[in-house]
């Protein structure tokens, strides 16, 4: 990448992004609880097939029935994807060298293993 931009511009580690992820929501960390709140709020003019658009995340519950925050991307040679189920305390980073690749797929698997493994009672 020879300019780097808000899109993809970033260099960051599965670790480092985890570590945004538990910083940004914690109220009063980096934002304060009213910008929190705005935030995640679902603004009905963002709503598209039953998903909805905070300032700057996704608001789904059609995966698994659970509130979850999302958002992925990718520029040329990148992608990621960062999911977060708040209520389940529960946060997926995918980082991949690749842009071809489709990281909230992979994010859905290991969704799709956790939330079955907590429903039958395995941990």
């Amino acid at each position: 990448m020879s300019v780097p931009f808000s899109a993809g511009g970033i260099f960051s580690t599965v670790e480092d992004m985890y570590r945004w992820n538990e910083a940004l929501t914690a109220a009063g960390k980096l934002l304060s609880p009213d910008s929190l709140k705005q935030m995640f709020t679902e603004y009905p003019e963002a709503t598209h097939e039953g998903q909805h658009y905070g300032y700057g995340v996704v608001i789904s519950r059609l995966k698994f029935g659970r509130l979850q925050y999302y958002h992925g991307g990718g520029v040329e040679g990148f992608s990621s994807s960062i999911q977060q189920y708040p209520n389940d305390r529960v946060c997926i980073v995918i980082l991949s060298n690749l842009d071809s690749y489709k990281p909230w797929e992979l994010g859905d698997h290991i969704a799709a293993d956790l939330f079955g493994r907590l429903s039958s009672g395995v941990r």
